[in-house]
């Protein structure tokens, strides 16, 4: 009976923590500033860091910015709308990234967006290579996100 009562309060345990509401303070904000506009990270940890990006076989590789995050990041950047922004699958290559062919624009299967105001939120839901595009007046900016997962 108490090995009983000490597994059912371990398992209630486990389902409050696994529900817990994840954290939105950010875990890094910067600026993408040809596009204007602010990003911030929340819900992971994440580190940033410099790689090429090849958008067409044919496209010399270019230099763009790197977020690595664990887990399951949500990205707020203020100052757009979701028709300003694009999400696409990258993948690896020798040297850095290129942008996958086959499917240029992603499905929205694999993350979800909200709009609040003027900031856009990205709730990036899989493991995956993301290349995301910022399109506004001021200028254009893409950036890579990586997700891992333990």
């Amino acid at each position: 009976m108490k090995r009983t009562a000490l597994s059912l309060a371990a398992l209630l345990l486990a389902l409050l923590c696994a529900c817990a509401p994840r954290s939105t303070a950010p875990t890094l904000s910067t600026a993408l500033e040809t596009a204007g506009v602010e990003l911030a990270f929340s819900g992971c940890a994440v580190t940033e860091q410099s790689t090429a990006y090849q958008t067409a076989e044919t496209a010399a590789p270019a230099q763009t910015r790197l977020f690595a995050a664990e887990g399951r990041p949500a990205l707020a950047l203020t100052g757009v709308t979701e028709d300003d922004v694009t999400v696409r699958f990258a993948e690896p290559q020798e040297g850095g990234y290129k942008l996958y062919e086959p499917n240029t624009v992603m499905p929205k299967l694999d993350y979800r967006a909200e709009q609040d105001g003027d900031t856009l939120t990205l709730q990036l839901r899989t493991v995956y290579n993301y290349a995301i595009t910022v399109a506004t007046d001021a200028g254009s900016e893409t950036f890579l996100v990586t997700t891992e997962m333990d």
